[in-house]
């Protein structure tokens, strides 16, 4: 592993420590990690682990743009402290993975992950070395694994692995306090946010009004009954290629009055109240642009990368290699009731799940 400590000149703080590293979780794949201190009391404040989606989406969306230590300002490639960033108080860790996303790397010849659990024993590792080898003053603190958007399967698949090692006894089994995954608009199950579209498009929601005429209103709500059939369908069979089906008849009859704005730039998924200015990847422009920012050469410099060495923030490799193999159109329910379970085994583990959803995307 390596262990790069970092200051102002990458993400500025306001004095909390930080560290970039990775973790070399297999002899081909490599998970890269930037850590920050609580601001309250690193000794005894929980860890958070985040993970961004995609699949095959960086988790420098969360450090830069969302919740981190550090706030890219929208227009300039600079950073300033963030007042509501998470490790207000708990440390927290960001984790690009799996290996090839952002700055992880697998070893060239080495296959492109296609699967939730491609990613599960990568990062039981992870968890393993960071708190044994790295970390070992925080290996007993609470730890909280927090997923967004396609989180929603790598949170529950992870989490149900490290369990189901545990349960077996397993020698590679992750033993450390995990307390809860929290969900941030996790993809669990398509049907509910399909459904949804309707009263999101058709009734107002948060601090939106209605979007759509009655003419779209009404067809969008001739197709609600069909859309819990083919969820039904879907969650009893678990199967990608049948979930696949319901996500057909979704792009077909639910997606096209809403993307159709989105596709012409006039309206982002993400925020019902910007426009989408590169579609496909809809970036906010209330937010600074995370690849021109980190592909500076300073900070490449400060992250121990080569200068040609090139970040993106979506490896399209890992994301293409999940949608053929229809594992993202399954639903992780599954994963997330033997989690809510997982008590009733003595010493499996206690732990909690709560569930963030955004009223404007």
């Amino acid at each position: 592993y390596t262990l790069t400590p970092q200051d102002d000149s990458t993400c500025a703080t306001y004095g909390e420590s930080q560290w970039t590293g990775t973790i070399d979780v297999t002899d081909s794949h490599r998970l890269f990690f930037w850590f920050f201190d609580s601001r309250n009391d690193p000794v005894n404040d929980p860890v958070i682990i985040w993970m961004n989606g995609g699949p095959g989406a960086t988790s420098m969306f969360g450090l830069f743009n969302e919740m981190g230590a550090c706030w890219l300002e929208p227009g300039e490639n600079t950073t300033v402290p963030n007042d509501f960033a998470w490790n207000n108080n708990a440390s927290v860790l960001f984790l690009d993975q799996p290996a090839g996303v952002g700055f992880s790397s697998r070893a060239e010849g080495s296959p492109v992950p296609a699967f939730d659990l491609a990613g599960a024993s990568d990062f039981q590792a992870f968890l393993n070395i960071f708190f044994k080898d790295i970390f070992p003053d925080r290996a007993c603190l609470p730890i909280h694994i927090a997923a967004e958007s396609y989180g929603g399967h790598y949170g529950p698949v992870y989490l149900d692995y490290i369990l189901e090692s545990r349960r077996f006894n397993s020698r590679d089994a992750f033993w450390g306090n995990i307390s809860s995954l929290i969900l941030i608009n996790a993809v669990i199950d398509y049907t509910a946010p399909a459904v949804g579209t309707y009263e999101f498009l058709c009734k107002g929601f948060g601090k939106h009004d209605k979007i759509v005429n009655d003419t779209v209103c009404e067809a969008l709500a001739l197709n609600v009954p069909k859309l819990f059939e083919l969820g039904r369908n879907c969650d009893a069979s678990n199967d990608g290629h049948e979930c696949r089906g319901m996500m057909t008849y979704v792009e077909e009859a639910v997606h096209p009055y809403y993307y159709d704005q989105v596709m012409a730039g006039k309206r982002n998924p993400f925020n019902v109240h910007i426009p989408c200015p590169d579609w496909p990847l809809c970036s906010d422009i209330t937010k600074g642009n995370i690849t021109a920012y980190l592909n500076q050469d300073h900070v490449k410099k400060a992250l121990q990368l080569p200068p040609s060495f090139v970040f993106e923030i979506v490896d399209l490799d890992v994301d293409v290699a999940y949608i053929d193999s229809k594992d993202p159109f399954r639903t992780t329910t599954r994963e997330v009731a033997r989690i809510l379970d997982a008590y009733r085994t003595p010493n499996l583990g206690d732990i909690r799940v709560l569930v963030l959803q955004g009223n404007e995307d």
